[in-house]
């Protein structure tokens, strides 16, 4: 079904209103099927988006999906559409203008009862990385769902979820099932991750969230002798248990808790060491006054732990040796310059103490003294003799001041003299290409005519430039190869173009694009593919159709009912869909069932679909066929096909009044000629305190009886009522 509406309303002073507005989606309309949605906007700066809202309410929400613009036409393809009257319209904004919309009429929106789930996948994997480093995500989704896409989305609070910016994930080289994505532009407020899994027809599969905040500590534990001198040995243990890669803590102390700038590292002299969960420190020289300690843990990419703070601790200040001065202090770029992210080689010399350690610190130059930091790598990585190295790519970039500090027990700090270097921004890493959507001259048409040239164009970008594009195809029993001369070439937008795909044989084909980058080395990605279906057309006729031939079957006490629709279409070429579409008495549709399944025996031409798993009532179908020319054809009416329920085969019920008063302590029971009791224990049932009972009394013995009803409980008469029945039927 296909809408067109021109903009009625006057454009807005600065910004042109967005115009031909144009809706397409198959009929009956429902969720979760393609809905393509176009407009045109003449503003050169403008971005556009779409929106839905329910008919009566006030607040618009974006439809999801990726909006692809090719000259002034903007569109979106999505099957996530919002169910009821539902109001369309596409707005168009830029920055500093007030943004201009259309909008169009209310749509009935069905649905769709049938919309199959994509199945789960599992094991997302996140390896987070400090801000400006790449992060890689890796995901686990098996499932072969034509047209499958797989995106990321980050949340702050687990609640609230949002789409990474190019956060499509690409099937890893050489597997079906491993789909990842390196990017670096993963916002820095985001904690929660999860992959979500879509294709059109599908409702979409979310993983399970992956979260980057550290777990807390346990029992933080502060220990010296008293009293608590400054230079003497300090040992502080905390519990804490994480996965988490190039995890560190360390420990702080501060004066002012309540004041966060306060807090500042312990002297460190060797590295805090692990035993299973438990980590400890020991050091010397702790700041004398009344401090409060406390642990934290931190890794790249991850929000910080930290611990519940200590007791405070009255700390005494010592009478310290000061320590011999460092000799030399230099900086060693591995590369042709210093540069965030690659080695840089630190060292000095000094005529060391026993117990010494030397630590590299920096901070930018125009910062104050209370911003010196310990380089990352926590300390030197290798001492020989008196010379202390420290090999670390991990240096943040900007004009930065460096210096040693030589620490040892129970002396005084030694501070070299401080040396400026300017370190370079990273460079750019050589991350995947990213991908739009294949976009066909007719509307992203998925149908093609053997012999028909597929022109197709879709967006590539790669971070260190591309060299070559290719667009290749596969079919089910051969891997992806080049499609005809396979070179897309671009005009500098962006996007690239392909002229001459010719698919001569019917048939179902799967098509990506390869782009191959500028890097040395270069390094090639793949984007998902994308399914098409290639037939023979040039016919002068559209589908025809042969008699129904049906079957249904009754609901049952433990199953529900369905009716079976067959039916043979034809057509003067091929014949490539027909959905069976349920329907009132005159035609008019009620929902989709689904596609019709083609026979692969006997008569191809019948196809053959089973509504399933109906509830009692009468049912319509028709079937919708379309071939590979385009053209649409309706059968008529089959039904009506009604459905009931079995109903309980009729009883012999008798009705007994029970009143509270009805109580007997020794009931009297039946007796035959013999005076013999006669009891026939035909089933145990509720017995009220006042009400009614009724009960089938089918298979007694024929002949008039004497039924006694009663109910024994401890403590209490018998609650007993007589009655006389004659049962005729035995």
């Amino acid at each position: 079904m296909l809408w067109a509406f021109q903009n009625g309303t006057p454009d807005l002073p600065a910004l042109p209103a967005p115009d031909q507005f144009s809706i397409k989606t198959i009929s009956p309309e429902m969720t979760g099927v393609p809905w393509t949605f176009q407009v045109t906007s003449s503003a050169n700066t403008a971005v556009v988006k779409f929106q839905a809202r329910k008919q009566g309410e006030i607040e618009w929400g974006d439809l999801p999906g990726n909006v692809t613009r090719n000259g002034n036409v903007w569109k979106l393809t999505t099957s996530a559409i919002p169910t009821g009257n539902i109001v369309f319209r596409a707005v168009a904004s830029a920055p500093n203008f007030a943004s201009s919309s259309i909008e169009g009429p209310a749509i009935f929106v069905a649905a769709n009862s049938k919309l199959p789930k994509i199945p789960a996948g599992k094991s997302l994997t996140v390896m987070p990385q400090s801000p400006g480093f790449p992060w890689t995500f890796t995901y686990t989704q098996p499932a072969k769902t034509p047209g499958l896409t797989v995106r990321l989305q980050g949340s702050v609070d687990g609640e609230t979820w949002v789409d990474l910016p190019e956060g499509v994930m690409t099937r890893a080289s050489g597997s079906a099932k491993i789909w990842t994505l390196t990017t670096a532009d993963v916002p820095t407020n985001l904690r929660y991750f999860r992959a979500v899994s879509s294709a059109d027809g599908y409702s979409d599969n979310n993983s399970a969230v992956f979260s980057t905040v550290l777990p807390a500590f346990k029992a933080l534990k502060v220990a010296t002798k008293k009293p608590a001198l400054s230079a003497q040995k300090w040992l502080l243990t905390v519990g804490f248990t994480s996965k988490a890669p190039n995890l560190a803590v360390r420990f702080q102390s501060t004066l002012t808790p309540e004041n966060e700038a306060s807090w500042s590292d312990l002297p460190v002299y060797e590295p805090a060491t692990r035993k299973g969960n438990k980590w400890a420190q020991v050091t010397y020289n702790v700041p004398a006054g009344l401090r409060y300690f406390r642990a934290v843990a931190s890794a790249p990419g991850w929000a910080d732990s930290v611990s519940a703070l200590s007791k405070p601790i009255q700390v005494t200040p010592s009478s310290g040796l000061i320590q011999p001065p460092i000799v030399s202090f230099n900086i060693h770029p591995v590369g042709d310059a210093a540069r965030s992210g690659e080695p840089i080689l630190f060292t000095a010399v000094q005529d060391t103490v026993k117990g010494a350690t030397v630590r590299f610190q920096t901070k930018l130059s125009s910062e104050g003294e209370e911003k010196w930091t310990d380089l990352p790598a926590g300390g030197a990585q290798a001492r020989v003799r008196k010379s202390w190295n420290l090999l670390t790519p991990l240096v943040p970039s900007g004009m930065r001041n460096f210096r040693v500090v030589a620490s040892a027990p129970q002396y005084l700090d030694s501070v070299s003299t401080v040396q400026s270097l300017e370190i370079k921004e990273p460079r750019t890493p050589q991350l995947p290409a990213t991908f739009g959507d294949f976009v066909f001259p007719a509307e992203n048409q998925r149908v093609f005519k053997t012999g028909e040239v597929v022109n197709t164009q879709v967006s590539v970008s790669d971070p260190n430039g591309l060299q070559r594009v290719r667009i290749q195809f596969a079919t089910g029993k051969q891997s992806f190869q080049d499609a005809g001369s396979g070179e897309m070439t671009s005009s500098g937008d962006g996007i690239y173009r392909n002229h001459s795909i010719n698919f001569g044989v019917p048939g179902t084909y799967f098509l990506r694009v390869a782009a191959t980058d500028n890097a040395s080395p270069s390094e090639t990605s793949y984007s998902s593919y994308i399914t098409i279906l290639v037939g023979a057309g040039g016919g002068t006729t559209g589908p025809s159709f042969g008699q129904f031939t049906t079957s249904v079957k009754q609901p049952t006490a433990k199953a529900k009912g369905f009716v079976s629709v067959s039916i043979p279409i034809g057509d003067d070429k091929q014949v490539y869909q027909a959905l069976l579409v349920r329907t009132d008495s005159s035609g008019v549709a009620q929902g989709l069932v689904g596609e019709m399944v083609q026979a692969t025996k006997g008569n191809t031409a019948v196809r053959s679909l089973t509504d399933a798993n109906l509830n009692d009532g009468t049912y319509y179908y028709r079937v919708i066929a379309s071939d590979f020319d385009g053209r649409i054809t309706a059968s008529p009416v089959a039904g009506p096909f009604t459905l009931s329920s079995p109903v309980p085969a009729p009883q012999q019920p008798v009705t007994i009044n029970v009143a509270q008063e009805s109580r007997f302590v020794n009931p009297t029971f039946p007796v035959n000629s013999k005076g013999k009791r006669v009891i026939y224990n035909h089933k145990d049932m509720p017995l009220p305190d006042h009400g009614r009972v009724r009960f089938s009394y089918s298979g007694l013995p024929s002949g008039t009886k004497q039924l006694v009803v009663f109910k024994t409980t401890a403590g209490e008469a018998n609650p007993c009522y007589t009655k006389t029945i004659t049962n005729t039927s035995g």
